[in-house]
């Protein structure tokens, strides 16, 4: 019986790869130049949707097809989110709008395309394609070009599966120059959001190390992040010598704050990327709908290692550790502390991390954090942090944490904050945390706790954090931040863990990590902004000063009110 079925599969595979040879016949032997356009991110719904957004997107879709046959390009890329929400309509209107086109099409499956069990997606590419194919490979010229689907269209989500056949594809086309196509992104592209918004690392590190292991694949061309022209030549790596690049989108961009002049800023949408190939070379460009501007692509991009942004690879304990707090009085500059990749605006940066003297604190030199709304669609918080990972020492340890913070009443806005986290770990596993936190409408605040959960290693669900305050391994407090001093901080961490929980104390977490991680952001509303100093950052790791904040005494009264971050959210009120 078993047999029966292992050929039917393979007689199946068999003729759905026939087809797709079939469909991509014209491209295969193609000696001469090859024109292709790829567009990332339509997201379209119905032609007669309610939703008005959605209808403009399918208008921009329509022009996109009729763009490509005039031009008469050979081939087109989707390159993921096809659809604003995978239902029957929705994926009706994107097969109605493409049909026109007078030359093949890649279907990229996206985040928002759909699951293996809908059948929506694998369906719609029968029909315009011929084949049925989460995963894929076509000859295009002397090139070979991989089409990697989101893991939600793998049966049984069968990543490892997905794994072994990149490999295998990768290594049959070791002489031949290859390019790669996913939804996600891989690297670090310089927004708060899309710093959790891509795939788990584990599965991040494994595709990375699959793409460069056979040194064949040139580009990897990625969608999802909501980007124009620029933004798409300037988030660009080259990362072991394979060029990573996020295509600019058909639906408008996130929070990069800038565009080049020639384009369209008013409309912010109907950006797109035509690549030439010639033999081994490819050019691309940069486009946008409706209008004559063109900006090519450089030919090499700034060089990524995984140094630059650990956290985006590594668990905590994963990390090079410090014994103690190194430069915590920033007399060497930013040295020893690590930031995450923030995208840097040309005029008016949306996120500034700097060393200036402040006078309000009593170094020669502070630590300056800084964030500012940038405009576009998407966008809830943005924020940037300094963080520091240091392995706590065995033995009978009582942890003290000090430092010395200012907030200027000229860096803050209406809607901006800033926060303290202090957290422990033993090896993987999240053990206790407190933040100490200040800001205006701190309620909005979406994505900080996101991106914490998902460099901690823990559920993503708000409701996590409330289990963990349920459970005395969460506590958060409110700070002080006049803006005319200083204030003084020291945290005893056994004596605040004891305090909550008297059956608990520091041992017996077993904790052989401590994060310690200084952070501002700001809303989504024109003119918000926030700003904070920091200095005299100490770690004390037998200690028995109490837990003080400007000479007052800490105490467990300071930590019952809810954590406001993500509340506004939890209680519907952005539906």
């Amino acid at each position: 019986m078993v047999s029966v079925v292992l050929c039917f599969i393979l007689l199946v595979q068999g003729e759905a790869n026939k087809a797709l040879t079939d469909y991509y016949a014209s491209l295969a032997g193609k000696t001469e130049s090859i024109r292709m356009f790829l567009v990332a991110d339509p997201q379209i719904g119905p032609a007669d949707s309610s939703v008005g957004f959605e209808r403009e997107l399918e208008q921009t879709l329509c022009k996109m097809v009729n763009t490509a046959n005039q031009e008469q390009v050979n081939l087109i890329v989707f390159n993921g989110d096809l659809v604003a929400f995978p239902r029957p309509d929705y994926f009706s209107a994107f097969e109605k709008a493409v049909q026109p086109l007078k030359m093949p099409m890649v279907l990229v499956h996206g985040n928002h395309d759909g699951k293996y069990e809908d059948g929506l997606f694998l369906s719609m590419q029968e029909r315009l394609c011929g084949f049925r194919l989460p995963d894929y490979a076509l000859d295009c010229g002397s090139w070979r070009v991989v089409v990697l689907c989101t893991p939600d269209l793998l049966e049984k989500n069968d990543f490892e599966g997905q794994i072994a056949w990149l490999d295998n594809e990768l290594h049959e086309a070791w002489r031949r120059p290859v390019m790669v196509f996913l939804h996600y992104h891989l690297l670090p592209v310089g927004l708060s959001q899309l710093e959790y918004y891509t795939y788990p690392k584990d599965r991040k590190n494994k595709l990375l190390d699959t793409i460069v292991r056979y040194g064949n694949v040139q580009y990897v061309f990625m969608g999802h992040v909501h980007n124009g022209i620029k933004a798409s030549v300037r988030t660009a790596w080259e990362y072991q010598g394979t060029k990573f690049i996020v295509l600019p989108t058909l639906v408008p961009g996130r929070a990069f704050g800038e565009e080049y002049p020639e384009f369209n800023t008013e409309k912010d949408r109907g950006y797109f990327t035509e690549a030439i190939i010639n033999g081994s070379d490819v050019k691309l460009i940069g486009r946008q709908l409706d209008t004559e501007a063109k900006h090519e692509y450089p030919p090499n991009f700034p060089v990524f290692t995984k140094d630059m942004d650990p956290r985006a690879f590594m668990n905590w304990c994963q990390m090079s550790s410090y014994k103690g707090i190194k430069n915590g009085d920033f007399e060497q500059g930013l040295t020893d502390w690590l930031f995450p990749v923030r995208y840097q605006a040309e005029q008016e940066p949306g996120f500034i991390h700097e060393i200036q003297k402040c006078d309000k604190l009593p170094g020669e030199q502070s630590l300056h954090l800084f964030v500012r709304y940038k405009g576009h669609a998407w966008q809830y918080d943005e924020s940037i942090d300094a963080y520091q990972v240091l392995q706590i020492p065995d033995g009978d340890a009582k942890p003290v944490v000090k430092m010395q913070y200012y907030i200027p009443n000229s860096e803050k806005s209406f809607y901006g904050g800033g926060f303290i986290r202090v957290a422990l770990f033993k090896d993987k596993e999240f053990c206790w945390m407190w933040v100490g936190h200040w800001g205006a409408r701190e309620e909005r605040v979406k994505h900080i706790p996101k991106i914490w959960a998902y460099h901690d290693g823990v559920s993503a669900n708000p409701q996590f954090l409330d289990k963990c305050r349920e459970e005395r391994k969460f506590v958060s407090m409110r700070l002080p931040d006049y803006g005319y001093r200083s204030h003084h901080i020291t945290l005893n961490i056994s004596e605040l863990i004891h305090s909550l929980s008297p059956d608990i104390n520091f041992q017996s977490l077993s904790a052989n990590t401590l994060l310690i991680m200084l952070g501002v952001w700001c809303g989504n509303e024109e003119g918000s902004f926030s700003g904070a100093w920091f200095d005299g950052i100490k770690v004390n790791w037998n200690s028995e000063e109490p837990s003080i904040i400007d000479n007052l005494s800490i105490n467990n009264k300071m930590f019952l009110q809810p954590f406001p971050y993500n509340c506004w959210y939890t209680a519907g009120y952005d539906k």
